[in-house]
Order: structure tokens, then sequence, then C-alpha cells
């Protein structure tokens, strides 16, 4: 498999005076300035594993007492799934700083792979490419210092979120005490074993052809992101589109419409409940 190449896709961090990303080191005795607090202050951060997956399906078949034949579709499009972890923190701070309010946008880099989990590649990767694996973290996280004033709409929250744009399930019966005696439930799974089993997402268990069978989870989404019509290459893919995908996400994110991983059942239903409010993409910088 060939290795990950990384891209920084957007521009290089600025950090507050007295602000601490993973690996900084403090300057001895505390850093003090001409500015006390108390201050509010807010950082958010995304974090996204991702993979391509393919859609087809059984195009025609041919069987009889000697031999067999089946033919598959050409791919007919790609899309991609991904876990998604993100956060939220506004806090109060009582340090003093050199500058009176600070505020730096939420910095991404890429982490993509051009060859699959099977080996197969798809071209060179650029800046402007995914491929067919990868990850896109949070390098530099947003972050806001301004004076807190107390009694003003400044409130303290923390969220964190591990969740997926996509679910995997199986269903069940289940003795009951009502008229029936029995009822179907849906029980929800870990998705991260099936992001790189491309057959799961190549066509469901009720599809002829299908490569799953009605004992194995199958896979759902609300919607398909990124998606390329036909078969993949990295040469279909833009800068732009990437953009438009982790800002989706951020969307699903505040619109809590993203799937906690394993998702919530309610009876045979699988619901989108994973996200809050308070994540922003315009706080994202590209």
């Amino acid at each position: 498999m060939a290795s990950p190449q990384t891209t920084q896709i957007l521009q290089s961090p600025i950090l507050d005076a007295n602000f601490q990303t993973a690996g900084a080191t403090a300057a001895s005795g505390g850093i003090s300035g001409a500015f006390p607090g108390p201050w509010y202050i807010e950082t958010q951060q995304l974090d996204i594993d991702y993979f391509r997956v393919p859609v087809g399906g059984l195009s025609s078949f041919d069987i009889s007492l000697s031999s067999t034949s089946v033919v598959f579709k050409p791919i007919t499009q790609t899309h991609v799934v991904g876990v998604v972890r993100a956060s939220y923190q506004a806090r109060v701070d009582h340090a003093e700083y050199s500058t009176s309010s600070f505020q730096q946008p939420q910095l991404f880099t890429l982490e993509a792979a051009s060859a699959g989990p099977n080996g197969t590649s798809y071209g060179d990767l650029t800046a402007s490419t995914m491929g067919a694996m990868g990850k896109i973290l949070t390098t530099t996280p947003y972050y806001s210092r301004v004076p807190y004033l107390s009694g003003t709409s400044q409130p303290l929250v923390s969220k964190n979120i591990d969740a997926a744009t996509f679910f995997a399930k199986t269903e069940s019966t289940v003795a009951t005490s009502g008229a029936s005696g029995i009822i179907t439930v849906a029980n929800t799974h870990q998705v991260e074993p099936f992001m790189s089993r491309y057959e799961v997402f190549l066509s469901q268990v009720w599809e002829a052809g299908a490569l799953t069978n009605s004992f194995e989870p199958s896979v759902h989404q609300s919607s398909m992101l990124y998606w390329i019509p036909g078969q993949f290459s990295v040469a279909k893919e833009s800068l732009a589109a990437i953009i438009n995908y982790i800002n989706s996400v951020g969307w699903r994110i505040t619109g809590s419409q993203l799937y906690s991983n394993p998702a919530t059942a309610i009876g045979t239903f699988v619901i989108q409940d994973a996200g809050f409010a308070e994540y922003s993409t315009a706080r994202h910088s590209f």
C-alpha cells in the first residue's frame, strides 16, 4: 500500500501569546502581559478518518447445471464515508496576555493515500486530492479570546462527539408481552470494521448479486458525501470539492445530522443524533 502523502491545505498557524498547542512549551515561570483577565476563550476542532467506497451492482448472470457466469456493472459512482471526531469548548481564563483580544481560524492538514486497502492505486496525489483513503486533521484549532463580561451571553460549554457519516446495522426479533408476541429491532455496530470493505457498499443485501448476506451488518447513509460519477481516479478530484466535503461534515455537526458510533436505534429506525449547535464552519479557513 502506498504511503500517505501529507498536504497542508490551509495557511500557517497563528498562535496567541499565551495559547499552548500540543507540543508547545510554556515560558519559564509562566507568561505575563499588559492585559489581565478574565477572558472568554473558545476553541473548536474536527478530525475525519475517511475511505472512498464504490457503488455498483449486478449486470447479468447465467446459471446452468454445469456452470455459472456472473457479470457486474462498471462502478457507477464512488463516495466518501468517514468517522468524525469534533469538539468545542468555551471557558474562562484569568491569565495575562500581551494583547487585548486574539482570534485564529481553524486550520487543517490532509493525510491522503492514493492506494486503497487492497493496494490498488488511483493516480498520483496532489494538494487537491483526497485519494482512496486518509485523514483530515485539525492542525491548529479555532481559537478566540475576548474579555469575559459576567452576566452576558458567554456560556461555559464543553462538547465533543465520536460519530460517523453512515451506520451499520443488523435486525433481530425479540419476544414481547404485547399482542404480537415478537417485535423486530435494529442492532447497530461500530462502523470502523466496514469502512475498508468495498463489498458492503457495492450493493445491499436485498439486491441481486449482493456479496454479503442478511446475517452480516448492512451499511446505510442519509446522503452520499463527495460523490464522483463513474470509476474513481484522483484526476476527477478538486480542492473545491475537498473544501465542500469538510464544510458538509461541519454543517452536519452543527445540525446534529451525523450518526453516533455505534448509531442510536429506536425500534427498526436508526436516527441521526450526533452533533452540537456550537460548531461553526465559519471558523474554517481555506
